[in-house]
């Protein structure tokens, strides 16, 4: 953070791309932000203050925090839980690790609509006193042809000690992208794993939606249940006037048929 007279002077020198640079980013994170689902179903969101407390705690200690957990697991949902309970002061911005697939970081910028140089724009973050940055779905990283403007960016935050920067990964790349692309962070990075779903908040959903009890109590099933993305296309493909006798007895090759058949089909039609 600048000190108050250097902040007064570069805030009277200040052009009118630098205003809106970010304010566009800021937009950018909330469109990002508005892509990730928190709820199981409309209105009923799984309370999960224990993991949002262990993620609050890593962003204090350390500069970058890998967020890492299995396929649906809700690691992005708990990441903009916990962006959206941040106190005033902090700012938070958000990228899709897709997003970074530029040979430099100016090309990138650009691709964001930003006409600065990192300079103007480093200038106009130390306005700020504290930033959060979120990197979502780093395994993507290892899928594009560039990593370079993912590299440049990082190596600009790594002087700059009011960042924290959160990085989404599927537990399978969490260990390539420390070695590959964080090792310059050293021991600034730590890891949080977003655990599956326990007996006690399957229990919660099945008081919260009775007609998936049946679905809950099948231990056939208690494997993909625990997933929340499955969970919550269970919510929509299962109807509260579903047979409980039914989908009492299915295996996980039958629910996946009846996931697809009734609900993934008829949302692609729909579009």
């Amino acid at each position: 953070q600048l000190p108050e007279r250097l902040r007064s002077a570069v805030l009277q020198q200040r052009s009118s791309a630098q205003r809106d640079a970010v304010s566009r980013l800021r937009e950018h994170c909330g469109f990002v932000l508005w892509t990730i689902n928190t709820e199981l179903a409309p209105g009923i969101r799984l309370s999960r203050t224990a993991t949002l407390d262990v993620l609050a705690n890593a962003i204090e200690l350390a500069r970058v925090v890998v967020v890492q957990g299995p396929p649906g697991s809700g690691k992005s949902a708990m990441v903009k839980l916990l962006l959206e309970a941040l106190p005033n002061g902090i700012t938070s911005f958000a990228f899709k690790a897709q997003e970074f697939n530029e040979p430099h970081i100016h090309r990138f910028l650009t691709s964001m609509g930003i006409g600065l140089t990192v300079a103007q724009l480093r200038c106009e973050f130390a306005l700020l006193p504290r930033k959060v940055l979120l990197v979502d779905g780093a395994e993507r990283l290892f899928e594009l042809n560039n990593h370079e403007a993912f590299r440049h960016l990082l190596q600009q935050l790594s002087g700059d000690k009011s960042w924290t920067v959160i990085i989404t990964c599927r537990e399978s790349s969490a260990q390539a992208l420390r070695e590959h692309l964080l090792a310059q962070w050293g021991n600034d990075v730590t890891t949080v794993t977003i655990l599956l779903l326990n007996a006690i908040e399957l229990e919660w959903v099945s008081d919260q939606a009775p007609h998936l009890a049946p679905l809950i109590n099948n231990q056939r099933l208690t494997r993909l249940l625990r997933i929340p993305f499955i969970l919550s296309l269970a919510w929509k493909a299962f109807p509260a006037g579903a047979s409980t006798e039914v989908i009492a007895d299915i295996d996980e090759r039958q629910f996946k048929d009846i996931v697809w058949q009734g609900y993934v089909e008829r949302s692609i039609q729909r579009q």
